[in-house]
């Protein structure tokens, strides 16, 4: 079960995140749940910290449950790297995180 819903995680992240569909500084993380996100996020700002970038976009689900989750641990791996802005993707209210 664990395989097929790897599967589902990657083909979903691959989907939303194709070239074209958002911007180099972009992350879609909508469709993943919350643990499959922050892996997915904490890779992400690691690549976005050696390849120079000074900020990163992250789209999260609508539902305010997933993005209070999220929120909390993007942040603080933000301040240990790089500043994000969480957006939830239905309406794109955003909460920028501060960077120490």
């Amino acid at each position: 079960m664990a395989q097929f819903n790897k599967q589902a995680s990657d083909f979903i992240f691959r989907e939303n995140n194709a070239n074209g569909r958002v911007p180099d500084d972009t992350i879609d993380l909508h469709g993943q749940f919350v643990e499959e996100a922050e892996d997915i996020l904490e890779e992400r700002i690691k690549y976005a910290r050696h390849s120079g970038q000074t900020h990163l976009h992250v789209y999260v689900h609508p539902d305010g449950y997933f993005g209070l989750e999220l929120m909390k641990p993007a942040e603080l791996l933000a301040r240990e790297t790089i500043p994000i802005t969480i957006f939830k993707r239905s309406n794109l209210e955003s909460r920028k995180s501060a960077r120490n």
